[in-house]
């Protein structure tokens, strides 16, 4: 146990005085990012098994239901315009760039 600790010492040193800050704030945005796409995701799951499973664990309305998938939307977007300003990402141009590649990949030539 004692090697254990002292493996842990030198790592956390190591740790502390290499990880740039801005790093970790990555990593904590990219983190929630998919922290609520996670949440979007089961909540999907849970409107396909309500409508296809007659599993209804949601007891909710269409409303309310729609009103929750916004809202974690809305999370999603909240940490991706975040994520991308602290990069210095243009959100506008990375959407440019993506259209323009699903033009070509998706469009008969």
């Amino acid at each position: 146990m004692e090697k254990l600790d002292e493996i842990e010492k030198t790592w956390r040193f190591k740790l502390e005085r290499n990880v740039d800050s801005n790093d970790v704030e990555s990593l904590y945005l990219l983190a929630c990012i998919a922290g609520e796409a996670g949440e979007l995701a089961n909540l999907g799951k849970k409107i396909f098994q309500r409508n296809y499973l007659n599993h209804d664990r949601l007891k909710l309305t269409d409303d309310e239901i729609k009103k929750e998938e916004m809202q974690e939307i809305g999370d999603i977007l909240y940490y991706l315009y975040k994520y991308a300003s602290h990069r210095g990402i243009d959100i506008d141009e990375a959407w440019k760039l993506t259209m323009a590649k699903n033009m070509k990949r998706y469009t008969k030539s």
